[in-house]
């Protein structure tokens, strides 16, 4: 096995062990020690292509956290926006994203103006995949974001 293919096994093994240990702290507490996590994990990797991709999954348990707790409109804000400006590996991470935000305002009984747009355009891009079973799956968590934030009746 690679150094490579090590460190990147170790890493998925270390953020659910370091989420885990955290996960009676506050938000800030939490964010500050993942991003910890995170500068140590890429300090031993040599590929930037890894190193995005590692801050795209931390910023992703991040954004997670903030919507689970529901969390108040600019901290979820704070974590979208760099959750948009790391990009998103696949559709099915985006996809994921969306499935929080509706969870997000379903729990907080709060709206923001990035939520609906978000997940109209996450449908847009899934109705641009081929017909099969991953389309299916993508268009009916989807939906239930769509349902969660009123954007399409139950």
């Amino acid at each position: 096995m690679s150094p490579q293919r090590k460190l990147e096994l170790e890493f998925a093994e270390s953020i659910g062990h370091t989420e885990l240990s955290l996960r009676r702290r506050n938000h800030e507490e939490f964010r500050a020690e993942m991003l910890r996590f995170l500068k140590r994990m890429q300090a031993r990797t040599l590929s930037a292509y890894v190193r995005r991709e590692m801050d795209r999954r931390v910023t992703e348990v991040i954004l997670s956290r903030a919507c689970m707790l529901p969390e108040p409109e600019p901290i979820l804000l704070r974590e979208f926006k760099r959750m948009t400006r790391l990009g998103f590996s696949s559709v099915d991470r985006r996809v994921h994203i969306a499935a929080m935000l509706g969870r997000w305002v379903q729990l907080g009984k709060e709206d923001s103006p990035i939520v609906r747009p978000f997940i109209a355009d996450t449908a847009r891009r899934v109705q641009c995949l081929r017909r099969g079973r991953y389309k299916r799956e993508c268009m009916k968590d989807i939906e239930q974001a769509m349902v969660r934030t009123g954007m399409k009746p139950a």
